[in-house]
């Protein structure tokens, strides 16, 4: 007892009383198959619950109670597929603009129970097929047609299109149904307009853009079911979500493109060379030249601002993209691999018709010049002829050769570094200067001298006062040893 008075409660809470209202002028004959096979005929009716206008759904069952309760779909003994076309047909049946008639009702009604049962109806003013025959076959086929092409979205629906800043984007839709739908969002850096089957975009910012259509005069609202036991089933049939399309959109700038060129130092062959390369890691500014403004007018940069700082990649590539019409310069700010910053600021200009600027900055490796000159010890005239040899401070050999007429050796492009010299030949008559001498390039272009010094070799000259008599003894002494074997020779001979 508790749960049949639980279940009248609820049942209760959703009573709501059905007025029948007859539509005068409209009478049908149901049959199957044949006219002659005619079997029922009535009034057309419109079913009033409260405020809500129902449609029959169960043509084959009498109504036998005025006393309904609410329910949803979900009492329905109907696949989802067909609630949706009923709620389509109801939609573009009776709920459309301008479809508020007798003559549509009655379309509406007659589309609904085809669309459930197997039945014809024939429409005459009287009951029986009596009196003039009522003509809705414009009527159904309008809300048919309708119906069928509630699923086709505009042609450009959810494709993704790119638009250069100062173009616009010209979208024909080839379905023929953009008139039919409304623009229910946009994002704020695009302007757009419609005529027709076409809109036209216009972007005012960079960046991606969105916009929403919805279509038309479309009635959002639950559906709501009116039963009653033994007695049939009326339904205030609504669409539960909107027809959507959707365009996205890429608002697209200029672009700068450096390829940064850097060298890179190599030892091979006991000497150096400079490979140029892709510079990895140089950073470069970007300035505005002028006021920086939108598609609107408005100012996004203000001259002289630095607009973005990007550095380069493993291919000595630099990208500024999204970049506004207007004038701008960049600048290298920073180095890497001992290359030498190139302080010097480039210009530019992002226009419609050249969106995309491409340009090469070329670095070069920091070396200095070393001046070295070999001199005489106490004289210092220059000495010419000396070989000499350079080493790095971890002992690679980088260079070997000789001073010129004036006693030099000059070498224009040295890497920055510590080194060391020695020499290997001196000229003829001085002694080999046997100390390292170490020297340093520190900075870009810079010019380290360096002076060497040799001694002469020393030769004494000859005189009575420094005479040695050495020499001179020990040839006395091999004469008279001499003498003294031929003597004793020739006794023995005699003998």
């Amino acid at each position: 007892m508790f749960a049949i008075g639980f279940f009248t409660k609820i049942q209760n809470a959703n009573a709501v009383a059905l007025e029948k209202v007859q539509i005068y002028g409209y009478n049908y004959l149901k049959y199957d198959g044949d006219i002659s096979t005619a079997d029922f005929s009535d009034y057309y009716f419109k079913f009033v619950f409260g405020d809500k206008v129902a449609f029959c759904l169960e043509p084959d069952t009498h109504i036998t109670s005025f006393d309904y309760y609410e329910t949803d779909e979900s009492g329905l003994n109907l696949s989802a597929d067909m609630i949706r076309r009923l709620t389509l047909i109801t939609h573009y049946g009776y709920d459309y603009p301008g479809h508020q008639t007798d003559r549509y009702f009655v379309a509406t009604q007659n589309l609904i129970w085809k669309s459930v049962t197997n039945h014809n109806f024939y429409v005459t003013s009287e009951l029986w097929g009596e009196g003039y025959y009522v003509d809705l076959s414009a009527e159904e086929n309008e809300i048919i047609n309708l119906v069928d092409s509630h699923y086709v979205r505009p042609s450009f629906n959810t494709e993704k299109y790119e638009i250069k800043l100062g173009d616009n984007l010209i979208l024909t839709d080839t379905n023929g149904v953009l008139s039919n739908y409304e623009v229910s969002f946009t994002s704020d850096n695009v302007n757009y307009s419609i005529d027709g089957n076409t809109i036209t975009i216009t972007p005012t910012k960079l960046g991606d853009a969105n916009i929403e259509f919805k279509r038309k005069n479309e009635d959002i609202r639950s559906t709501i079911i009116f039963k009653s036991d033994n007695s049939q089933t009326m339904g205030h049939l609504g669409l539960s979500d909107p027809s959507m399309a959707f365009l996205s959109i890429a608002n697209k700038g200029g672009t700068l493109s450096i390829n940064k060129i850097g060298e890179k130092l190599e030892y091979e062959d006991n000497s150096y060379s400079y490979k140029q390369i892709p510079l990895k890691g140089a950073k470069f500014d970007l300035y505005a030249e002028e006021d920086i403004t939108d598609g609107l007018g408005n100012i996004i940069y203000e001259k002289g601002t630095i607009i973005k700082t990007e550095v380069s990649n493993e291919k000595g590539m630099i990208y500024f993209s999204d970049l506004y019409l207007g004038k701008y310069s960049f600048k290298e700010v920073e180095s890497t691999n001992n290359n030498v910053v190139d302080s010097k600021k480039y210009y530019f200009e992002i226009t419609k018709d050249n969106l995309n600027i491409e340009k090469k900055v070329e670095n070069y490796y920091a070396k200095g010049t070393l001046d070295f000159s070999k001199v005489d010890f106490s004289t210092s005239e220059p000495l010419p002829n000396t070989k000499i040899q350079i080493f790095t401070d971890d002992d690679k050999q980088v260079f070997e050769g000789i001073t010129d007429e004036n006693g030099k050796v000059v070498i224009n492009d040295l890497p920055i570094g510590k080194y060391y010299i020695v020499e290997t030949e001196a000229p003829v008559g001085y002694t080999i200067n046997e100390e390292k001498m170490p020297f340093e390039i520190k900075e870009n272009k810079e010019v380290v001298k360096s002076t060497m010094k040799d001694e002469k070799i020393v030769r004494v000259p000859f005189t009575e006062a420094n005479r040695d008599y050495t020499f001179d003894v020990l040839i006395f002494a091999v004469v008279c040893i001499a003498l003294i074997l031929i003597f004793i020779g020739f006794k023995n001979g005699k003998k």
